[in-house]
């Protein structure tokens, strides 16, 4: 259950917004694992506020503890993170996590923290994950929450709600934490932890061939299978419930894997440069992030389980269940002409970049929002067919394809000169005025009539 308010479907749950006070790791420009053990300081502001009792000071950069980020022009809260889990060098994890506990706990128990400031404590925490899990795994040991820490989390949570201010940005904290680390902060219970010897930690990189995972294991942690280039082919047990973020990361030579129907957990870039991947199939359990397989430069098609409440895949394309986002286009997908289906509302966020066999691509007028980096590097894309006549209807549009020169988009008749200004386009002979005509209007009448009548199914059998 994710936290509202979010976007529409979990899918959404997982962008990455860059934003001041470090954000979401992967967008800020100064990650913090990039920090830490990498730092010079002549004075840990951490343990100065300690003995001055300016813990909340320095957590939040006031006075002498702001921090100048020069990039946002506001504190660096990275590097205040930064402070804290340098003294894990002098300091044992556990001692360090104790400590910080205590202090956290102190903060929360005044019940007077803004919806800002309530945030930075969400965002502390992502950053302890991504510590936690990072490939070195710079944190060894893990932070078992305590009841009353989890306790005054709650309780901060549902004041803060209660106010009526917008929650947003926290609901999306909370949410990238339960879609990149499997963490429900809220709901954290310590019985639930596995033990060691349910997880997958690491594999010898030199590994050739089929690799079968040892049945009893639960988790595949993160990086597990990183760089390990000469494994073809992997097997999971019906054991396996989650995977780590960037498990199989640079395995450039695998080609197949098939994941178990438990399976209820994904973690980001799981599959990032998995170069000869072909197929996969996403069981009916298990929600994935649209960007969960960028460079997959062989991959033909994303499969879905029919039962799967999340997605729904296309001629191997991967949509939303309600068919109203289009989330990826799988790059080594065989088809030249693509007619993306009429009902799809957005498209999202590089979906169909480096998708290098794709030459026409024909949009709906259902189409209102199509996201940054849409069709970026599509290499022999040479039309773009808008059926949308009423281009004020597009909240945003972004085709990001400067660098085809050969690209030309057919528009209906009369809305050359809103297209051009739309696609910030300045060549005239770039924009071509076409008549959809009589076949094209019947084929999205009945697509229309399709859809709605699918949806009318649905609502009917749920009844």
């Amino acid at each position: 259950m994710l936290y509202q308010p979010v976007y529409s479907v979990r899918a959404h749950a997982g962008i990455h917004h860059a934003s001041p006070h470090g954000g979401a790791i992967v967008t800020n420009k100064k990650p913090l694992e990039s920090y830490v053990g990498f730092m010079i300081m002549d004075e840990n502001l951490y343990e100065k506020a300690r003995k001055k009792n300016e813990f909340r000071e320095f957590f939040f950069g006031k006075g002498e503890y702001f921090i100048f980020d020069r990039d946002w022009g506001t504190h660096d809260f990275t590097r205040t993170c930064c402070y804290i889990f340098e003294l894990r060098n002098d300091l044992e994890e556990q001692v360090l996590y104790k400590m910080i506990e205590s202090d956290l706990i102190g903060l929360l128990s005044k019940q007077n923290l803004t919806n800002e400031e309530f945030r930075l404590v969400i965002i502390f925490i992502f950053h302890y994950y991504d510590l936690r899990n990072y490939e070195d795994k710079r944190l060894k040991t893990d932070w078992i929450f305590s009841e009353e820490l989890i306790s005054l989390l709650n309780s901060n949570y549902r004041r803060i709600k209660k106010k009526g201010e917008d929650f947003s940005m926290i609901a999306d904290r909370l949410n990238c934490l339960l879609m990149t680390h499997n963490v429900d902060i809220l709901n954290f219970d310590s019985k639930k932890l596995l033990r060691k010897e349910e997880i997958l930690s690491r594999v010898d990189k030199t590994y050739v061939g089929l690799y079968e995972v040892p049945d009893g294991i639960k988790h595949i942690d993160s990086y597990a299978f990183a760089h390990c280039k000469d494994i073809t082919e992997i097997i999971l047990p019906d054991s396996v419930e989650s995977i780590g973020m960037n498990a199989f990361d640079g395995c450039t030579n695998l080609k197949n894997i098939k994941m178990p129907n438990k399976m209820t957990f994904i973690g980001r870039d799981a599959f990032f440069d998995c170069s000869s991947l072909e197929y996969i199939t996403i069981p009916s359990t298990l929600f994935v992030n649209e960007n969960d397989f960028c460079f997959c430069d062989s991959l033909k098609s994303i499969n879905v389980d029919e039962e799967n409440p999340y997605h729904k895949s296309v001629d191997g394309i991967l949509y939303t269940k309600d068919m109203k986002t289009l989330l990826r286009c799988p790059m080594a997908l065989s088809a030249k002409k693509l007619e993306i289906p009429y009902g799809v509302e957005v498209i999202k966020y590089a979906s169909f970049k480096g998708c290098s066999k794709v030459k026409s691509v024909y949009i709906p007028e259902s189409v209102s929002k199509i996201e940054f980096l849409a069709f970026c590097e599509c290499d022999s894309l040479r039309e773009i067919h808008f059926q949308t006549k009423d281009v004020c209807s597009f909240t945003s549009i972004a085709i990001n394809c400067a660098g085809n020169k050969k690209l030309k988009y057919y528009v209906p008749k009369g809305t050359k000169k809103q297209y051009m200004r739309i696609l910030d386009i300045n060549k005239n002979n770039r924009i071509v005025e076409e008549d959809s005509g009589m076949r094209k209007q019947i084929i999205t009448y009945f697509a229309k009539v399709c859809t709605e009548l699918s949806a009318k199914v649905a609502i009917f059998v749920r009844k």
